[in-house]
């Protein structure tokens, strides 16, 4: 059985139950298992046993490539944190040590983040985004609400599912922007935060969305003091909240190794050209928590 991360679109096969960083995914079994691959399907376990060539095709600081494979390797006062992928089969393997590290600290990545930022990079070279959104159906329409964090998505997609809306995605949304569809992500824990455990609740009686579906509406939206007008683009939506990979050295390496530089570029370009109306936020959003 592989664990569905985006419903028809990534799977992955672990033997473990949470992988440090991994945004895509804080509870890897929020999604129903399947006994089928997805159409981008990883493997990713833990394991003490990677060796670390002593030679290579090429390096970029802490991260070197040999024999279809990229491998890191950082030695610290508690022990030496190991990573590897082989590019041929998607297989991502880190030790022990390294599933200790849960956020960056000190140019450190956590595991996680490797991974999810190169399965991000691979989706949007096949046409596909992640972006910072919340999405959710209501009354046979589907929104996407493109906007940076603490900006009301989470409150917004709680207050539609209390309202006899579904689930879609909270904080991550996985959008085609050729057929404008939305794939829906498994919301986010945020520890601390009372809205966040109030939808975890809420979702636990409500179910979830777990197809693709197409944005009926899709709304730019970003909290302001000020009146001036809404005059960003969906592209300028696509740097302000997407795009998680390009800040990753060992993605960056990847790409330029990889020489995958023009396909990044020739994928923004395809953004640019999508024809979508930027919406300016309606109050009916707000209202949904007096429905």
């Amino acid at each position: 059985m592989y664990s569905t991360i985006i419903p028809e679109l990534v799977s992955i096969d672990t033997n473990t139950t949470k992988i440090p960083g991994f945004y895509l995914s804080e509870k890897l079994h929020f999604y129903p298992q399947s006994k089928k691959k997805s159409r981008f399907h990883y493997t990713i376990k833990q394991d003490n046993s990677i060796i670390i060539p002593q030679t290579f095709d090429t390096r970029s600081g802490y991260y070197l490539s040999h024999n279809n494979s990229w491998y890191y390797e950082r030695r610290t006062p508690f022990g030496t944190l190991k990573f590897h992928y082989n590019t041929d089969k998607k297989e991502f393997y880190f030790n022990k040590l390294y599933s200790f590290i849960p956020i960056e600290i000190g140019n450190i990545f956590p595991a996680g983040r490797h991974i999810a930022n190169l399965i991000g990079l691979e989706l949007f070279l096949s046409g596909f985004i992640i972006i910072r959104a919340c999405a959710f159906s209501k009354d046979g329409i589907t929104y996407l609400l493109i906007a940076p964090g603490l900006n009301g998505k989470t409150s917004i997609v709680n207050a539609a599912i209390q309202n006899n809306g579904n689930y879609v995605a909270e904080d991550l949304a996985v959008f085609d922007f050729s057929h404008k569809c939305i794939y829906p992500t498994s919301p986010k824990t945020n520890f601390g935060r009372t809205i966040n455990d109030s939808l975890l609740k809420t979702l636990d009686v409500n179910q979830t969305t777990q197809i693709k579906s197409k944005a009926n509406t899709i709304i730019f939206y970003q909290k302001s003091h000020t009146e001036v007008a809404n005059t960003k683009t969906f592209l300028d939506y696509v740097f302000m909240n997407s795009l998680l990979f390009l800040s990753n050295p060992f993605i960056r390496s990847y790409i330029a190794e990889n020489s995958l530089s023009n396909k990044v570029l020739s994928s923004m370009q395809k953004i640019q050209k999508t024809d979508l109306q930027s919406v300016s936020i309606s109050s009916s959003i707000f209202e949904l928590n007096n429905d």
